[in-house]
C-alpha cells in the first residue's frame, strides 16, 4: 500500500505538471485544490495542513476566476474555509479514540463510540467533493445537440 503522504505528493505533482502544459485548465485548478484539501485532513501537523488549505483555497479561488458560474467551484472555495476547524474536530477525535484505546482492558470488544463520528465526517467529505466533482463534469460536458430536422 502506497503511504498517503507519497500519494498526495505524486497526485500534486501530476497535476501541477499538466497546469504548466495548460495553466487555464480550471477542471486541473479544482482537482489540485481538492489534492491540497486532502493532504491538509491527514497531515497530522497543523502548520504543514494549514499551509495545504491556504493552497487549496488559492487553487478554487483561480478555478472560480477562470470558470466564474462554475457553482462547483464556489462550493468548494466556501467550504475549504471551514476545513481547518473540521480537521481541528478530526484530530480531536482521534486523539480522545487513542487515549481510550489505551485505556480500555483488551478483553472487552470494541464498542462503536462516538469517536468514529472522524470516519463519517471524512466520508461525507470525501463522498461531497466527489459528487461534486461529478456534477462539475456532467456540466461541462452537455450532451451534443439533436441533429437539425431536414
Amino acid at each position: 500500500m502506497i503511504p498517503r503522504k507519497l500519494f498526495f505528493a505524486d497526485a500534486i505533482m501530476k497535476l501541477e505538471q499538466a497546469l504548466e502544459v495548460d495553466p487555464e485548465r480550471h477542471a486541473t485548478l479544482f482537482i489540485l485544490g481538492n489534492a491540497h484539501s486532502q493532504q491538509g485532513f491527514f497531515n497530522p501537523n497543523e502548520q504543514v495542513s494549514l499551509g495545504c488549505f491556504d493552497k487549496a483555497t488559492q487553487c478554487f479561488e483561480q478555478a472560480v476566476k477562470l470558470d466564474p458560474g462554475n457553482e462547483m467551484y464556489l462550493m468548494s472555495l466556501d467550504s475549504i474555509s471551514k476545513a481547518p476547524e473540521l480537521r481541528q474536530e478530526i484530530q480531536f477525535h482521534m486523539a480522545n479514540q487513542q487515549v481510550s484505546q489505551e485505556t480500555a482492558s483488551p478483553v472487552r470488544k470494541k464498542e462503536p463510540k462516538e469517536s468514529d463520528m472522524k470516519y463519517d465526517i471524512l466520508g461525507w467529505v470525501i463522498l461531497g467533493i466527489g459528487f461534486a466533482a461529478w456534477i462539475g463534469m456532467a456540466k461541462s460536458h452537455p450532451p451534443p445537440p439533436p441533429p437539425p430536422p431536414r
